[in-house]
């Protein structure tokens, strides 16, 4: 907890705002499984599960509080748990006695979103913006655009239906072709490394969305804060770090033009 707090701590001292988002991680998904796999087969077992997860939740939306974090998810990704509607409902409930700040929780966005009927006990509807754009190995930044044409009515959509601005809690792309097939696949082993593509999947995504008066904004996975930036230039990992897509991050959130 200490690191956690001292990071937030730091993080308001440089006038950022902080974002909680707990997230649940088991030896299991080393080996295929994920978060969205977790399931009980009784009753008795989603009761046991709930109330160690309330444990989980409420731990950390009382740093949130104490910390004063801007935001807090109740929850990443838990596609196998979050059918359970009273069961979320009471927990958010439960959450908001302790944590006074704005909550939302993160969904998966290929079948979890759209599938969660208790957006409105929220603030935010939260989503892990995975969204396949293409498949070509690697398309241009108009074949970007037109990819997500059809995810934003979706995603628009699903804002009116629920009367609530949708935040991307997480969206990235790696450095290599085929990062805009499958964004969420970790090995891009094989694949030729491909900075234009990764800084085009920014472009696309902020000249998509930007303006959208329901989209709230997006976290990007991830940007790594190793003291020497040169190790990230010739990796093809998540971060944009001293890459092409730097520029464009940094030229959309107000800083200098893209070069």
């Amino acid at each position: 907890d200490a690191a956690v707090e001292g990071a937030v701590r730091d993080a308001h001292a440089l006038g950022l705002k902080v974002f909680v988002k707990p997230h649940l991680w088991s030896r299991d998904f080393h080996r295929g499984e994920w978060p969205g796999t977790i399931a009980m087969e009784s009753e008795a077992d989603w009761a046991r599960w709930f109330e160690s997860y309330r444990t989980f939740a409420l731990h950390f939306a009382a740093l949130a509080e104490r910390t004063g974090a801007d935001l807090f998810s109740v929850g990443v990704e838990l596609a196998g748990t979050s059918g359970r509607d009273d069961d979320w409902r009471r927990l958010i409930a439960a959450v908001r006695t302790v944590y006074r700040g704005p909550l939302t929780y993160a969904a998966n966005g290929v079948g979890e979103l759209d599938a969660i009927e208790w957006w409105d006990a929220v603030d935010l509807i939260g989503v892990d913006a995975y969204f396949p754009l293409s498949a070509e190995p690697a398309p241009d930044l108009a074949t970007l655009k037109a990819g997500w044409a059809p995810t934003v009515a979706r995603l628009e959509k699903l804002s009116r239906r629920f009367d609530r601005r949708i935040l991307f809690t997480e969206a990235g792309y790696k450095s290599a072709e085929g990062a805009a097939t499958e964004p969420w696949a970790w090995s891009a082993e094989g694949r030729p490394r491909s900075e234009r593509l990764q800084a085009d999947c920014y472009r696309a995504l902020f000249e998509s969305l930007w303006d959208r008066p329901w989209f709230a904004g997006v976290y990007w996975w991830k940007y790594f804060t190793a003291p020497d930036p040169a190790r990230y230039r010739e990796d093809t990992d998540f971060t944009p770090r001293g890459k092409e897509a730097e520029s464009v991050l940094r030229a959309w959130y107000g800083g200098s033009a893209e070069p």
